[in-house]
């Protein structure tokens, strides 16, 4: 699967499935075709990308904190040409109120300024429809809560009805209609 640095990618799983291990993957790829990607890290738990070329990581100080959010957000549409990866979107662009306005321009007009977006969430249901319609690549890691698993199939259909049964590790991904089942992320989990 080869992913474009002006794509819309979403990883979804619950804690300890493997979304954080495959955005590592991507970042890394990236970086390595030098490609620029600003990573949200909202958890810190992304030390081991450090010092990486081409790669600025942001721990935000304080999670409920939007406004610090959007100044990153200002960042990457001021400089264009990267990649925004955002862990967690769920706490930046939830359900039920609006998106913060830079990164609702990110969303739908990034592409033209050539910036892509690689998005995580542990509970799907919580983000705001506008990014997970955009999205061309989605990465579904097991998911099983009801609402979660709902909410999925209005983006990617009765596939999203597999992310239940799915072993930790394995993902299934979804590219404009096309679902492939995929084998644990560099061997590591359990079969």
């Amino acid at each position: 699967m080869l992913l474009k640095s002006s794509d819309r990618v979403f990883l979804v799983g619950v804690t300890g499935s493997g979304k954080s291990h495959l955005l590592r993957s991507i970042i890394r790829t990236f970086c390595a075709q030098n490609v620029r990607v600003m990573l949200y890290d909202s958890e810190a738990e992304h030390d081991d990308l450090e010092g990486f070329p081409g790669l600025t990581r942001y721990v935000p100080f304080d999670l409920d904190n939007l406004e610090e959010f959007e100044e990153i957000c200002k960042t990457v549409w001021k400089g264009g040409n990267q990649v925004f990866a955002v862990e967690n979107l769920d706490f930046y662009a939830p359900t039920m109120k609006p998106l913060p306005p830079v990164f609702k321009r990110l969303v739908g007009l990034g592409r033209k300024r050539g910036i892509g977006l690689v998005l995580t969430s542990r509970r799907i249901a919580d983000v705001h429809k506008t990014p997970c319609s955009q999205c061309q690549h989605w990465f579904v890691f097991q998911t099983y809560l009801p609402g979660d698993v709902e909410y999925l199939t209005k983006f990617i259909g009765e596939t999203a009805l597999k992310a239940k049964d799915l072993r930790p590790w394995y993902f299934i991904h979804w590219e404009r209609g096309t679902a492939t089942l995929h084998s644990p992320i560099g061997g590591t989990g359990i079969v």
